[in-house]
């Protein structure tokens, strides 16, 4: 839900200065599958909008808050069933730390650990009936990233997360 890594590199002019608040907006979308203990399982897909906040602290851990809006998706079940969202919020906390500054070809390395909640409500298809629906996860990650250029940044992250999922299925939470 929230951005894999930490801050950027320095996007244009100066390194940042400790203390410094960058903004972020953007888009994305999230497909997994759900597995409940029953042997059920659902597959996932979100897509949301999220604007976040983040001070700049170069040489310790730098806080990220995130707020978005999840903006479509669908819950598809074995049996065929889809379930679509119409809509939620999602917000996160994280912390993000510099590993390595990066060099040439070397790229710059970060340490994310963040906390994230989502809320929602779907509808089945062809019918009125809605669900609530909530996630929260708790995750690790870690970032490469080559600037290129001074607005161009392609990286790429790996994550460990896990939390609970709230959905109602036939009539069991």
């Amino acid at each position: 839900i929230s951005p894999p890594g930490g801050l950027p590199a320095t996007c244009h002019g100066p390194a940042p200065k400790s203390g410094q608040v960058q903004l972020s907006l953007g888009a994305g979308t999230l497909e997994t599958t759900l597995r409940f203990g029953d042997d059920r399982e659902a597959d996932l897909e979100l897509e949301s909008v999220a604007f976040s906040a983040g001070r700049v602290r170069p040489e310790g851990w730098s806080p990220r808050a995130t707020v978005g809006w999840i903006s479509g998706g669908e819950l598809r079940q074995q049996e065929g069933a889809s379930h679509d969202f119409t809509g939620g919020f999602l917000v996160a906390f994280g912390l993000d730390k510099r590993l390595s500054a990066g060099q040439g070809a070397q790229p710059a390395v970060d340490l994310s650990l963040g906390l994230s909640a989502a809320w929602a409500e779907t509808e089945m298809r062809g019918t009125a009936t809605r669900a609530d629906y909530s996630a929260a996860d708790l995750r690790a990650g870690l970032r490469a990233m080559w600037p290129v250029g001074t607005r161009f940044f392609p990286y790429a992250a790996g994550r460990v997360f896990g939390g609970p999922v709230n959905w109602t299925w036939d009539g069991e939470d």
